[in-house]
């Protein structure tokens, strides 16, 4: 992330604000690109040998992967993990997905700090913390004076936005991982295994070592994308159809983010 060091009074939100819309455009872009990215190395038509007690056997690599897909994004709920890298900061993000609604998590970027954010509906909340934004004010200790004003708030930006509006597209699964779309025939299908129990199938591309495995029943749910090299990354996919709702933060804590350029 871009340092940014204060100038005139009147510029310290706007400045540190300006940091926080350059990590949601760029950092939270290469989170999705990374998915992208992920699911690009999945892409493929070719299929393997299965036993017939294996639901999935009549399926090339290619079909399991969107049916996944598809049964992925229909889900009422999931929660993912996920890690990618952006100029050289290594990203990490843990949400809750609430399909039609919106979602809700912690996203890090690396040593400079991490951020709370909620979308619902038509709104974005990000709250950082003290470090990323002491981390956009170019200094440890900080403007106290700024500092205090922002620490510990929700800044509320509009989803139509560019910079808030970056959260919509990792927060909408559809939007996600329909960029793993079927784009080579080098994809098979690997030897089914068991996670507590559960029959898993694993999916790689021959010629990138990516990995897509999915849950090995009838309709199956992914379960992890990972790709390899210095700019890959893994999502992993957990909780599918837990309870979950998205609240909207406390009113007293949030600032319209507009009046500081967010």
């Amino acid at each position: 992330m871009t340092t940014i060091r204060l100038m005139a009074c009147p510029a310290r939100p706007a400045a540190l604000t300006a940091a926080l819309a350059a990590t949601l455009t760029a950092g939270l872009a290469a989170c999705g690109t990374q998915g992208s990215a992920t699911g690009a190395s999945t892409h493929a038509t070719t299929s393997a040998s299965a036993s017939p007690s294996d639901p999935l056997a009549s399926l090339t690599a290619t079909a399991i992967i969107n049916k996944a897909i598809g049964d992925t994004t229909a889900a009422s709920t999931v929660h993912f993990i996920g890690t990618s890298t952006n100029a050289g900061q290594k990203i990490t993000f843990a949400l809750t997905v609430v399909r039609g609604k919106g979602c809700t998590g912690t996203i890090t970027e690396g040593k400079s700090g991490s951020f709370q954010v909620v979308y619902l509906g038509k709104n974005v909340w990000v709250k950082p913390d003290d470090t990323f934004w002491k981390t956009a004010a170019g200094s440890d200790s900080g403007d106290s004076a700024t500092l205090s004003l922002l620490s510990g708030k929700w800044l509320l930006g509009s989803a139509s936005d560019t910079a808030a509006g970056s959260l919509v597209s990792i927060c909408s699964l559809n939007t996600l991982l329909t960029q793993a779309a079927p784009a080579t025939d080098r994809v098979v299908k690997g030897a089914r295994t068991t996670l507590n129990g559960q029959p898993i199938l694993p999916i790689t591309d021959i010629t990138q070592n990516g990995t897509v495995e999915v849950t090995d029943v009838a309709r199956p749910e992914l379960l992890s994308m990972t790709a390899t090299g210095a700019n890959g990354g893994t999502m992993t996919f957990a909780d599918y159809g837990a309870p979950a709702t998205i609240t909207p933060p406390p009113s007293g804590k949030v600032i319209n983010g507009s009046q500081y350029g967010f």
